[in-house]
């Protein structure tokens, strides 16, 4: 298909995280309440600790606010992936493109994880503590 077709696709995709945030219903804290609810009742151990701690957090309202600075902040990084790839597909040739567009992906992906752990985990210890 024309590279152009896929642009409405990823864009819808990528505004549904922050519109969920927008909404009051964050992706992030959906997927929280979904990995927790998966674990077993019967699980002990680590995996039991952590599906407490899931299901404590998620019933605090400085948790969803965190989910939805962390689900708007997501959906901003996905959308700058996506146009930044978009402009080098129609700008690169082919073979370039494939060279660089992993880097370009890795790299945004690189900055969200250091957004997260330099902001967002700070941020919860400070509220959990």
């Amino acid at each position: 298909p024309p590279r152009s077709t896929l642009f409405p696709y990823t864009t819808l995709f990528r505004s549904v995280f922050i519109a969920s945030a927008l909404i009051g219903h964050p992706l992030m804290l959906e997927l929280i309440r979904g990995i927790a609810a998966s674990i077993p009742p019967e699980e002990t151990g680590r995996l039991a600790e952590t599906r407490e701690e899931l299901q404590r957090a998620s019933e605090k309202p400085f948790f969803a606010r965190l989910m939805s600075t962390m689900t708007v902040g997501f959906g901003i990084f996905m959308i700058a992936e996506m146009a930044a790839r978009m402009a080098l597909a129609f700008a690169l040739p082919t073979e370039r493109f494939l060279l660089i567009g992993p880097m370009v992906r890795y790299g945004i992906a690189g900055i969200a994880v250091a957004w997260v752990w330099f902001f967002i985990v700070p941020a919860f210890r400070r509220e959990a503590a």
